[in-house]
């Protein structure tokens, strides 16, 4: 009776496990592909780099370094922050985006609007139109520093960037090299 009982019981487990990994399969969350890698020489994108004070709350001290935004027409933004190396990439397409944090060596990426925890996805957009999305609050100065935050949490971006570089920068994003000529 017990060998009768334990083969029931594992024919059990056997289906539930089962079950389990074609639920798992069949339900799962699939991100995106990497974004491929852009040549910011191509025609449309528009370059610019300057400094950046990041805060991860309000209490927070600032991070500081050096910033490069890359916005092309069609929407589709680069934003990369480095301080000696190379710390955060992050990229908007036309469907999806996605982050990454070069020293983790993570990577987030999906489709349609990130999330609004993603400050560094939300600043091209705010100096494209001058205008924050909702959440955020956009401050450009008379100089043309500009503050960045976050309402809700208080992250922020604070700093300048040079005038648009037109074709002047080649940059490879996500992939292992940075270049500048």
């Amino acid at each position: 009776m017990f060998a009768a009982s334990l083969r029931m019981f594992m024919t059990r487990a056997t289906m539930v496990s089962l079950l389990g990994v074609v639920l798992g399969i069949l339900c799962g969350c699939r991100s995106l592909a990497p974004q491929p890698a852009i040549d910011f020489s191509g025609p449309g994108w528009s370059v610019r780099q300057g400094q950046v004070i990041w805060r991860a709350n309000r209490a927070a001290e600032g991070v500081a370094g050096e910033l490069l935004v890359a916005l092309h027409p069609d929407g589709r933004s680069v934003v990369h922050f480095s301080k000696t190396l190379p710390f955060l990439e992050a990229q908007r397409g036309t469907n999806g985006w996605q982050v990454t944090i070069i020293p983790q060596h993570k990577t987030y990426s999906a489709r349609g609007t990130p999330p609004a925890r993603l400050i560094w996805l939300h600043l091209p957009e705010a100096l494209r139109s001058g205008r924050a999305p909702n959440d955020f609050r956009f401050s450009p100065t008379a100089n043309g520093h500009w503050r960045f935050e976050r309402i809700t949490t208080g992250e922020s971006l604070e700093g300048y960037l040079d005038g648009p570089q037109g074709q002047s920068v080649v940059m490879t994003c996500f992939g292992s090299d940075i270049l500048k000529t």
